[in-house]
C-alpha cells in the first residue's frame, strides 16, 4: 500500500479570483512594460543615442503639430506610443522630406520608429500599447531606395528643398595614394607646438597610421588600451563595437614605428593609448578635429577619419586585396559594403574569373575564323 497520503485539490471559492492568476496578470504586464529596456540593454552605446536623435526627430514633428511627447518618454515608456498609426507616422516621413533630411537619414529613422512601434505594438512579443491592426499598417510605411530616391531627391530639388540637412558630408573626400602617404608624415607646425602638445608627432603619425593603415573606426581608437599593442609580437588587438568582435592585426610598418616613438615618451605602459587633458580618453570629437587639421594642412580641406577608411578600402582593392580580406581587415560583417567600394573603385568586375581560351598564334586565329565562317 502506498504510504503517501492522497493529494486533496485545493478548491478556490467562485467568488474569490485565483492568487496565481493575478500574480500571473501582473508578471504580464510587468514584462510587457520591459520590453524597452530589454531591447536597449542589447545595443551598443552608440547606437542608444543614435535611437535617442531619431526619436527626437519624431518627437519634434509632434510638437509641430502640437502634441508633447519627449524623446526621453518614447524611449522609455511604452504609454507614450498609444495613439501611434500609419497617418502620423507617414506625416513624419513628409514632414522630414520638407524639412531637408537626406533621405539616408530619412530611412534609419523609420526603422527606428518600427522597431519601438514593434515593441509597444500587441503582447506577447509588445507592451500592448498598439493593437495588431495598427501595427500591421505602422509596419507598411517604408523609406525610399534607388531610383524612387533619386525621384524624391530630384523633386525636392526642382521645388527647392534641400536634400541633405546636417553638417555630414554628402560624399567621403577623396586622397590619393601621394596625400596618404604625406599625411602619415604631417604633424603641427613647430612653432605653433604648445609645450603640453608635446609628442605630437608621434601621436600625429600613430593616430593616423591606425585610421590609413589599419582603417580603425573612431569608437575604436577611442577604446584603445597600451595593454592592447603587443611590440614584441608585432601586433594590434582591437575591439570593434560596433559589431562585438575582437580582432588581431599584424602592424603595418609605418603604424609600428610611430608606435615604437609614442609609447617611448609616454611615460607609462597601461591605460588609454590617447588621452586628452585631464588624461581622459580622447573623445570623438578630438580626433575628428585633429585628422580636420592635418587634412587642412595637406590641402584637403575636408577630411574626416572615415574619409580615410574609405582610402583604406579603395587602396587595399585596387592594389588585388580579395574582397573577403578586404571585409576581415576593415571589421564588416557583410559582403554588401566592400562591394560597394569595389564598384566605387572603378572596376566593376574586379575579381570576377571566368573561362577564356588560351591566346592562339595569328595564323590559328585565321583558321578559326574562316571556320567559323563556314559554320
Amino acid at each position: 500500500m502506498d504510504p503517501t497520503p492522497a493529494r486533496v485539490p485545493i478548491m478556490v471559492p467562485r467568488s474569490s479570483e485565483n492568487p496565481l492568476a493575478m500574480a500571473g496578470k501582473i508578471a504580464n504586464e510587468m514584462s510587457h512594460a520591459d520590453r524597452f529596456t530589454s531591447y536597449q540593454q542589447q545595443l551598443t552605446e552608440n547606437t542608444r543615442q543614435r535611437q535617442y536623435h531619431d526619436l527626437q526627430a519624431l518627437s519634434n514633428y509632434l510638437a509641430s503639430a502640437g502634441i508633447e511627447r519627449p524623446a526621453s518618454d518614447l524611449m522609455a515608456d511604452p504609454l507614450a506610443w498609444q495613439g501611434m498609426t500609419y497617418g502620423i507616422l507617414r506625416g513624419f516621413v513628409v514632414w522630414s522630406l520638407q524639412q531637408g533630411y537626406s533621405i539616408g537619414t530619412i530611412n534609419v529613422r523609420l526603422a527606428t520608429l518600427r522597431q519601438y512601434c514593434r515593441l509597444a505594438g500587441p503582447p506577447p512579443q509588445g507592451a500592448g500599447m498598439i493593437s495588431e491592426a495598427d501595427l500591421a499598417a505602422l509596419l507598411t510605411v517604408k523609406g525610399y531606395a534607388g531610383k524612387p530616391a533619386r525621384n524624391v531627391d530630384q523633386d525636392r530639388v526642382h521645388h527647392g528643398i534641400p536634400t541633405r540637412k546636417g553638417a555630414k558630408k554628402r560624399e567621403a573626400t577623396p586622397l590619393t595614394s601621394i596625400q596618404a602617404l604625406t599625411l602619415k608624415q604631417t604633424t603641427t607646425s613647430p612653432h605653433k607646438v604648445r609645450h603640453r602638445d608635446k609628442g605630437n608627432r608621434d601621436r600625429d603619425a600613430l593616430l593616423i597610421g591606425l585610421l590609413v593603415e589599419h582603417a580603425l573606426r573612431v569608437s575604436e581608437i577611442i577604446a584603445l588600451n597600451i595593454e592592447h599593442l603587443d611590440l614584441t609580437a608585432g601586433t594590434l588587438t582591437i575591439y570593434r563595437q560596433k559589431t562585438n568582435q575582437t580582432d588581431t592585426h599584424r602592424f603595418m610598418h609605418h603604424t609600428r614605428l610611430a608606435a615604437e616613438s609614442y609609447l617611448a615618451q609616454l611615460g607609462r605602459k597601461e591605460g588609454p593609448l590617447f588621452v586628452g587633458y585631464q588624461s581622459k580618453r580622447l573623445s570623438a570629437r578630438a580626433i575628428n578635429d585633429r585628422v580636420h587639421e592635418l587634412g587642412q594642412l595637406v590641402g584637403l580641406s575636408t577630411l574626416s577619419p572615415h574619409d580615410l577608411r574609405h582610402f583604406w578600402a579603395f587602396d587595399a582593392l585596387r592594389n588585388g586585396t580579395p574582397i573577403d580580406q578586404v571585409k576581415s581587415g576593415g571589421g564588416w560583417r557583410s559582403d554588401s559594403m566592400v562591394l560597394r567600394y569595389a564598384k566605387q573603385s572603378g572596376i566593376a568586375n574586379a575579381g570576377v574569373k571566368i573561362t577564356e581560351a588560351p591566346m592562339l598564334e595569328a595564323s590559328s586565329r585565321k583558321k578559326v575564323a574562316s571556320d567559323l565562317f563556314q559554320l
